[in-house]
């Protein structure tokens, strides 16, 4: 990576010795800002070193960038090189688009640390494809733009490198009002489309009559309790609300593949603000069991796992343990929510909250938040 970044910057640097065209060219692309906008014709202008390689396109910070052209990023600068955050896409034809001085500082700020978080959209790697008009990042200063005018440096080469003077393909494009939905990459499952909310995840055998892992998601916090089911290639086999639709807490899932003694089913738990309800489904949405592992007015949320934790037997448990607020409360319950046993790690008056991980004959917990450093601990051992 080290070997990238000297790469990349010795091109900008040494931008000069890139062979420049001087006929006009014009290339089919996206406008790469969404919203009001000024650049000149500033291709070739001097510097203290070098020519101008590009335009300059000024605008206000974190004003969004899009992908010009529909192809694959080939490069995206992290952590943030000398001459700032930056992504560079290559069409279909070769061409390539390098956006330079991308956003580097927290909102409202001009420290210098907001990160990629503050510099790139989600999805932004080398090596994926993009589409035109895709969010890719946001206007900023970085590099040795830092502390001037927030502005957006963009060029585009050919593909033997020849570096051609953007402008006319800037007046030329193509303006739109606000960014592609990108689809799903290769291998990627978007189980509720744009919602941002994140989303919880378990995979287990539930089908036992179709072979392979199925795939059980909880939308997260912001979205509804919506719990959702695909097959290994992404086809969603099922869907269903675990608890009202109008909660916004978050869910957690996981899941328990079928035994000799006990059906195959699917696990949730609400999240922070909503009560401690832990609730068993069939794939179908049906509900199996149910039951309050705390007091019903805690409103901290709850993980859970599933898994033969006790391998004296071979029914599976539900591990739960309070997400936010609650002290060392791990809790386990048969799938017919009869309470099983119960553990306590950490100390007593701890409320940092937890997270459990359980698989047969194990059990994992960690601590979540708090001043205390992350601690995971096996708390529960086949040989127990």
């Amino acid at each position: 990576m080290k070997y990238i970044h000297k790469l990349f910057t010795a091109v900008i640097i040494v931008a000069c010795a890139i062979p420049t065209a001087t006929l006009a060219e014009v290339r089919p692309i996206t406008f790469p800002v969404i919203g009001p906008t000024r650049y000149s014709n500033d291709f070739g202008a001097p510097r203290s070193d070098h020519t101008h390689q590009g335009n300059d396109i000024i605008g206000t910070k974190l004003q969004q960038l899009i992908a010009a052209v529909t192809g694959t990023i080939y490069f995206a600068a992290y952590p943030q090189p000398s001459y700032g955050y930056a992504v560079f896409l290559r069409d279909t034809d070769g061409y390539k688009y390098w956006y330079i001085h991308i956003n580097n500082d927290n909102p409202g700020t001009d420290d210098g640390l907001g990160g990629g978080m503050n510099a790139y959209a989600p999805g932004i790697r080398g090596g994926d494809p993009v589409v035109a008009g895709q969010s890719i990042g946001w206007m900023g200063d970085s590099g040795n733009a830092e502390g001037g005018v927030s502005h957006l440096h963009f060029e585009i080469h050919r593909s033997d490198g020849t570096v051609v003077n953007p402008v006319d393909s800037l007046n030329a494009a193509t303006r739109i009002g606000q960014s592609t939905i990108a689809p799903a990459l290769s291998g990627e499952i978007l189980p509720y489309g744009e919602f941002r909310g994140g989303a919880s995840i378990a995979v287990g055998e539930i089908v036992p009559s179709r072979p392979g892992l199925e795939i059980v998601t909880g939308a997260g916090p912001g979205g509804g309790p919506h719990v959702r089911i695909f097959d290994r290639l992404g086809n969603r086999t099922g869907q269903f609300f675990a608890y009202a639709e109008t909660f916004r807490g978050g869910i957690d899932v996981a899941a328990v593949e079928s035994t000799p003694v006990t059906p195959a089913a699917i696990i949730t738990s609400a999240g922070p603000g909503g009560g401690p309800h832990v609730r068993v489904f069939n794939r179908q949405g049906k509900v199996i069991s149910q039951f309050f592992p705390y007091p019903v007015e805690f409103r901290g949320g709850v993980r859970v796992d599933a898994a033969n934790v006790d391998t004296k037997n071979d029914r599976p448990e539900i591990v739960v343990a309070p997400a936010t607020g609650g002290g060392p409360n791990i809790r386990l319950y048969g799938v017919d929510a009869k309470p099983v046993g119960f553990e306590s790690e950490f100390e007593e008056w701890w409320r940092g909250g937890y997270d459990v991980a359980a698989s047969e004959g194990t059990l994992y917990v960690s601590s979540l938040g708090g001043p205390r450093r992350a601690s995971v601990r096996n708390i529960i051992t086949q040989e127990d």
